[in-house]
């Protein structure tokens, strides 16, 4: 129930710093209450252009299971 997923700049490293924004698989910042095993997200980008990436972490850590493909921001 508490795997996420976040954006990062697409070289920042995987830490609290470098986080641009998150959420659980149900779409919210607070955890569900049964875990998920499909979910779509809808994020905002950020204002800055720039290459991007969403990787999804596991039990409110940073222990990365899987990344996205770069995402651009014009």
């Amino acid at each position: 129930t508490t795997d996420w997923v976040g954006i990062f700049s697409l070289t920042a490293p995987s830490d609290n710093p470098h986080l641009i924004g998150w959420l659980y698989p149900n779409g919210a910042q607070v955890a569900p209450s049964s875990g998920k095993t499909a979910a779509t997200l809808t994020f905002s980008m950020p204002l800055t252009a720039g290459t991007y990436q969403f990787r999804f972490f596991t039990n409110n850590g940073f222990n990365l299971l899987a990344t996205s493909t770069k995402v651009v921001a014009k």
